[in-house]
Formats: structure tokens, C-alpha cells, sequence
């Protein structure tokens, strides 16, 4: 009979110990405000696994190509947080990020074949899943889609006050943009092809990809829910690039829409469609559609405030967490009310939110940690095989239709759900390490 490998054993074991500290520590990290007393403890039970990974014979943090762009955007974020004169918006941001990064370890670290992928595809899943029964039972309203109307006020509300959220609710169009991280991830899932030989591998796979599909149908229906049309308009984007990259035929109707596209603009846009997009940018009431009113002069309030308060201190960022506050103008002291509640909670636009929070630098790494797990996904499409390569063609189409709903609306550094961005970058990782296609060694 043969032996099992100790070096297997010790590996299986440390991933499920990884695994638990991650449930154990993660609501008193997503809501550090509750249970402050419990926060440093939940801390200290994280780095302790990774201590004892380490003592036996793993590592602290796995190496990668990420890992220069990751510590510089962490140590602006460590200064962004030493900035902030709120303590009460920074320290659920700190804690947040915390855990995103320890589910990134997780995930870079323990995933070792396609089997443990395919668990860790679905588990992301099932928790963004999570989010949106929250999301959506936490009050949803049809304030922007009066066409939901009569679906949501069927909606139960079983969570009737959301701790650490503005008026106790969650934010509906920061849970657009979260699910756009995920949706096309089931999808690429979802489309993977029956490449696995043997009955119980086939069967296997056979369920993930149908798993994936029921989930990819309820996220997109929950993202549909939000009323979010950055949130809408960005799946529609990704969901192109997905079929761009899953099949060499999706390129060639890419490239003759883009074609028609342009000759439909040159000949009948100008008339068309130009007015509709000055009254949306220019006109206050905006431009009245089927989905809802349109318009962009709230936004660009918000980003010529937001950049006044940039280019004060352009490379260290004005104070993780701190935009509401600073937007309201709160400069500390007594509040009469609840910090979550004051002023605009963010700047409407990935970028120039990422540049407040840590600075030009910070927001430099950030582009640098995207760009590379784009081009990284990019790369597995052209040489992976099987699920990796669908599953990076979804990765790759969620980071594009993400940064395109981020033009005018984003889920902050540090946010609750935010946590699935760091997931979907460690599968890139992961996608790579299975199947044998990657820059440095993360073991």
C-alpha cells in the first residue's frame, strides 16, 4: 500500500487551518466597529497560521511578479491610513484590505491542481453570492429603473440594518460593480470545455461547470437588481470581451460590430445620438430614458472636487477611507451624527479614488498590479488550455468591464466586498501555477 507524502499531508492540512482562520476572522474584520476588542485578535490568528506555514517549512508570503506593485500600493495604503483624521472610516478599510490580501495568500498559496480550482472558482462564487442576498435584501428601492419596480417591492428584507454602511443600507451600485467582477468569472466557468478524461474526472467537471452556470444566472440577475447602469454597461462590455476571447469567431464579430459601429457614428451618430449625450453631460435634469434618467453633472462635481483635493498632496493621497468626510467638510471633533451618513462616500471613479486614498504613487501600483494580471490573462487565453484558459478569459473580461463601470462610479480600497478583487487576482496566479505558465515560482 502506498505511503502518502508527509510534504502532501502537512500541505493539506495548512490550507484547511489557512482556510478556517479566513471564516473565523472574517466577520470581525468586515465589522471591526462591533467587536473592536476582537479585531487585534483576529489579526494575530492569521499572521499566527502563517508563522506556523512558515515553520513548516512555507512562506510568509508566496513570491510573484505582483509582489513589488502590491507592497508599494500597501505601504501607501499604510501611510493613506496613517493620514486619515477618522479613525472611525479608516479602520474598517485597514481591516478589509487585510482580509482581501490573506484570501489572496490563500489562494496563491494552496491551490495546487485543477480539482482545488475548480473548489476555490466556486467557493469565490457562492461568497459573492453572499454579498448579493445582503445587498438585495438589505432594502434595494427602484429609484433609477422604475421598469423593477414591481420586483423589488417583492423582495423580503431579512437584513434590516447593515452595520458600517450608510443609513444601514448597502450601497446598490457599489454591488453592481462587485458582481461585474464575478459574473463573467462563472461564465468563463461555466463555458470551460469537457476536456477531462476518466468518468469521475469528466463527472467532476461536469458539476463544476453546472454550479457555475446556476450561479452566473442568479449574480447576473442580483447585478440586473442594483439599477446600477454603470454596473450594466460594464457587463455589457465584459461580456463582449469574454466572447472576444473564449472563441477565435468572437473576434471577427468584434472587429465587423466595431466596423459597423463607426460607419453607423460617421454617417447618422452625429445626429443621433451627439444631443443625447450633451443633455446627459450638460443639461441638470439630465436625459430621460426606459432605465431611468441619465446624467453626468452630479459626477463631474465630484471629480473636480476630488481632484482639487488631490493635487494638495498628489503623492501620498489626502487619508484612506476619508473621502465623505473630507467631502463634507469634516475636519474632526464632535459629530452629531453617524460617520457613515456624512457627505459622498466616494469619488465616482476608480482611478480618482484610488489617487486620494494613496496618492499618484499608490495609484501608479494599482494600475501596475491590473495591467499585469490583464496581460498575464491574455497570455494563459493564448497558451492555456481547457478550463485555465476559459477561466482566464473570464478573469480577463471582469477586470475590463470592472474598470469600465470605475469611469463613473467604484468600489473602494478597503471596501467590504472588495475582497473578491483580490480573489480575482490570486486566480490568475493560481490558473498559472496549475497549468504550468508563469513568471517567478509562488511556492
Amino acid at each position: 500500500m502506498e505511503r502518502a507524502n508527509p510534504r502532501t499531508v502537512s500541505v493539506r492540512s495548512m490550507a484547511w487551518v489557512d482556510g478556517l482562520a479566513l471564516v473565523l476572522a472574517a466577520p470581525i474584520l468586515w465589522f471591526p466597529s462591533l467587536r473592536p476588542g476582537l479585531v487585534p485578535w483576529a489579526l494575530l490568528l492569521i499572521v499566527a497560521v502563517w508563522v506556523l506555514d512558515r515553520l513548516l517549512g512555507g512562506k510568509i508570503w508566496p513570491a510573484s511578479v505582483y509582489n513589488p506593485a502590491l507592497f508599494v500600493l500597501l505601504a501607501m495604503a499604510a501611510i493613506g491610513a496613517w493620514r486619515s483624521w477618522v479613525p472611525a472610516l479608516t479602520l474598517p478599510k485597514v481591516t478589509a484590505l487585510f482580509l482581501g490580501l490573506a484570501l489572496w495568500r490563500a489562494i496563491s498559496r494552496w491551490v495546487e491542481d485543477e480539482c482545488g480550482l475548480w473548489l476555490v472558482v466556486l467557493a469565490v462564487l457562492l461568497l459573492a453570492l453572499g454579498f448579493a442576498l445582503v445587498g438585495i435584501t438589505n432594502g434595494l428601492r427602484a429609484t433609477k429603473a422604475p421598469t423593477l419596480a414591481a420586483i423589488l417591492e417583492q423582495m423580503p428584507r431579512w437584513v434590516q440594518d447593515l452595520p458600517e454602511a450608510e443609513r444601514g443600507r448597502a450601497s446598490a451600485n457599489q454591488l453592481g460593480g462587485v458582481l461585474l467582477l464575478v459574473v463573467p468569472l462563472a461564465l468563463g466557468a461555466a463555458l470551460a470545455p469537457w476536456d477531462r478524461p476518466g468518468l469521475f474526472a469528466g463527472a467532476f467537471n461536469g458539476l463544476g461547470r453546472l454550479l457555475a452556470a446556476i450561479l452566473a444566472v442568479l449574480l447576473g440577475a442580483a447585478l440586473l437588481l442594483t439599477q446600477s447602469r454603470g454596473a450594466w454597461v460594464g457587463l455589457a462590455v465584459g461580456l463582449v470581451a469574454l466572447v472576444a476571447l473564449r472563441w477565435p469567431w468572437g473576434r471577427w464579430v468584434l472587429l465587423v460590430a466595431t466596423m459597423a459601429g463607426m460607419v453607423f457614428y460617421l454617417f447618422w451618430g452625429q445626429d443621433l445620438l451627439a444631443p443625447h449625450v450633451v443633455a446627459a453631460v450638460n443639461d441638470t435634469g439630465g436625459l430621460r430614458t426606459s432605465v431611468g434618467t441619465l446624467t453626468l453633472t452630479g459626477r463631474i462635481q465630484i471629480w473636480a472636487r476630488a481632484w482639487d483635493y488631490i493635487i494638495e498632496t498628489p503623492l501620498f493621497g489626502a487619508g484612506l477611507g476619508t473621502f465623505r468626510a473630507r467631502y463634507a467638510g469634516y475636519t474632526g471633533g464632535y459629530w452629531g451624527g453617524v460617520v457613515f451618513d456624512m457627505g459622498t462616500p466616494h469619488a465616482h471613479n476608480v482611478l480618482i479614488q484610488m489617487a486620494y486614498d494613496v496618492g499618484l504613487v499608490g495609484l501608479a501600483a494599482y494600475l501596475a498590479l491590473v495591467g499585469l494580471a490583464i496581460c498575464d490573462g491574455l497570455r494563459l487565453c493564448r497558451q492555456g488550455r481547457g478550463f485555465g484558459a476559459s477561466l482566464a478569459a473570464g478573469i480577463v473580461a471582469a477586470l475590463v468591464g470592472y474598470h469600465v463601470y470605475g469611469l463613473t462610479d467604484v468600489v473602494a480600497l478597503g471596501a467590504k466586498p472588495g475582497v473578491l478583487f483580490w480573489a480575482v487576482l490570486a486566480l490568475i496566479e493560481a490558473v498559472q501555477r496549475v497549468h504550468g505558465i508563469q513568471h517567478a515560482p509562488s511556492t
